[in-house]
């Protein structure tokens, strides 16, 4: 059971954090006119819609699983040498990828193009809010493969419908996490406080969405590299199914 729920949060801050988007945009919203309503609304819609992907993904999972798979390469005629091996070159493509990222965008005065459509929807009201959390979860759902992964778990593991839910609702919760600690640090946060945060903001919103791509970036390349050296080392890899 304690396996069960390392491997939910696990999976669900790993998604949330590898997907850094709803966050930037979370944060941005905290700008708006009415920052505590409006982000708490997006949230809801966020989660909500998520939530509901996470189920209806399951009931679909067979063809849900067939549209992963039409997008991923396939591996299962690999042997296991082949593929740690092309694991390792993976994992050093997507090292490389967070390192020039980062240092390409660190220096880029150009703004995001999520500061431009928040300055525009600055005095949004949370109907709006809602939505636009909505429908990041919609479109931001097939193309999820750590939900989606475990989803497949879950079905792996033979679970009764209210398990699903409440394992389904726990993924939400804790992929959720790092904007709730946002929003409770800026609900505590005094007026005057609050008004200098939400001056530093947008800036920081860019800063925070380029750190984390490339962090995430960084660290799945590290973590294919050791994974396939491990395997190499002892024919017994971290990871006991493949990741790709």
């Amino acid at each position: 059971m304690l396996d069960q729920l390392f491997f939910i949060i696990a999976v669900s801050l790993f998604d949330s954090f590898a997907t850094t988007q709803q966050i930037v945009i979370f944060v941005l919203i905290l700008t708006t006119a009415n920052p505590l309503k409006n982000s708490i609304s997006y949230l809801a819609g966020l989660i909500t819609v998520y939530f509901a992907c996470g189920l209806f993904g399951y009931l679909a999972l067979d063809q849900l699983s067939a549209f992963v798979s039409a997008l991923a390469p396939a591996h299962g005629g690999l042997s296991d040498t082949a593929y740690y091996r092309a694991q390792i070159f993976a994992g050093i493509v997507f090292a490389a990828i967070g390192v020039i990222y980062y240092a390409k965008k660190r220096n880029s005065k150009k703004p995001a193009m999520e500061n431009i459509l928040i300055s525009r929807l600055k005095n949004m009201n949370a109907h709006v809010a809602f939505v636009i959390g909505a429908v990041i979860s919609v479109t931001g759902f097939p193309l999820s493969l750590p939900y989606i992964a475990a989803l497949g778990k879950f079905a792996f593991l033979k679970m009764n419908m209210p398990e699903v839910v409440a394992s389904v609702l726990l993924y939400n919760i804790s992929y959720a996490l790092p904007m709730l600690a946002i929003l409770i640090i800026y609900f505590f946060t005094g007026a005057a406080g609050r008004e200098n945060m939400e001056g530093r903001l947008n800036e920081r919103a860019a800063k925070l969405n380029l750190r984390l791509t490339s962090i995430m970036f960084v660290a799945l390349g590290l973590l294919s590299i050791a994974d396939s050296i491990v395997f190499f080392l002892t024919r017994h890899p971290i990871f006991k199914d493949r990741f790709f």
